[in-house]
């Protein structure tokens, strides 16, 4: 079964992933926030990272970044979920590292697969 890791700092987004993902036949774990999540990617080892980019304290361009700077170890690939929709936002995400970038709001059906695809990548150290 794919570990999937929510990372939104919205309670009703976060358990609104959570629930679909699970519905959808992933082992779920989230996080509040990008420092929680961070520790959770080094700790849990999820296949597949759910990133919200707009949190307080330690955005997703943040996460993205110091995921990406993680050099020493393997790096779960990342799908982007954002209220934003810009294409330059989008650009950026997939230059901090993103394997995918997907605008709420979402349907589920195209979430769960979205994630099952970027989790058929390898994991990947940073180049």
């Amino acid at each position: 079964m794919l570990r999937v890791l929510v990372i939104d700092d919205e309670p009703a987004v976060r358990f609104l992933l959570q629930k679909n993902l699970e519905f959808a036949g992933f082992d779920v774990m989230a996080a509040e926030d990008g420092a929680s999540g961070l520790e959770m990617v080094r700790e849990g080892r999820p296949d597949v990272v759910v990133l919200d980019l707009m949190m307080p304290h330690l955005d997703g361009f943040e996460v993205l970044r110091r995921l990406s700077a993680d050099g020493d170890r393997a790096v779960p690939p990342v799908l982007v979920l954002t209220a934003l929709s810009e294409p330059t936002v989008k650009m950026r995400c997939y230059e901090f590292g993103a394997a995918s970038v997907m605008t709420k709001p979402f349907d589920p059906s195209a979430l769960a697969a979205e994630v099952a695809r970027v989790a058929g990548a390898e994991r990947h150290a940073p180049a």
